[in-house]
């Protein structure tokens, strides 16, 4: 009985790991091969767990706003 228990234990303590290691993926979410460049003003600096965050706002040439969040390591 405890070796069954063990290797349950095992198995959920292992598919429970799968997602924090997955949301990790940097290619899962974005075209790491595409660049791209903006010019804004940085808003806001937020040190939100396990992340950084910095937050602008870019100024098109027709006068709109586009809000722009880059989350760092």
């Amino acid at each position: 009985m405890k070796k069954i228990f063990g290797l349950l234990a095992i198995v959920a303590l292992s598919l429970a790991a799968k997602p924090a290691v997955a949301h990790h993926a940097l290619q899962a979410e974005f075209d790491t091969a595409k660049r791209g460049e903006f010019t804004g003003t940085l808003t806001k600096f937020a040190m939100i767990n396990p992340h950084v965050r910095w937050f602008f706002d870019e100024k098109k040439a027709d006068g709109s706003v586009v809000k722009w969040e880059i989350t760092g390591a």
